[in-house]
């Protein structure tokens, strides 16, 4: 048995580690998942759920000037589109606009 003092340090010590809280990323007495179980997802990654796969696009990079950028920004909050609605179609404008067609039928290509 230890002395008065040894004992007292002990007390401090439980009543210390009783108000502690628990640290949420100790795993505690946690069992290794079983990997072997864990199977891959049914759905690409990626997609949402329930969200339609829309026709097929090809990608495009382009940089543009910062003031282009924020004219962008400010189309997509108060028009409530996405950046890519807003280069589809203001591109058809420009095609249009300057009468840039695709011909009807590419395999009579000269």
């Amino acid at each position: 048995m230890g002395t008065f003092l040894d004992q007292a340090r002990q007390e401090e010590q439980r009543r210390a580690d009783n108000r502690r809280e628990p640290d949420p990323a100790d795993p505690g007495n946690a069992q290794e998942p079983d990997w072997s179980a864990i199977s891959k997802p049914a759905r690409p990654a990626g997609r949402r759920v329930g969200r339609p796969k829309g026709p097929q696009r090809t990608a495009l990079t382009v940089r543009i000037l910062p003031d282009t950028n924020a004219l962008l920004t400010k189309a997509v909050e108060e028009l409530d589109l996405n950046p890519q609605s807003i280069v589809e179609e203001a591109l058809l404008a420009y095609f249009k606009r300057h009468k840039i067609r695709l011909d009807e039928n590419p395999d009579n290509a000269a």
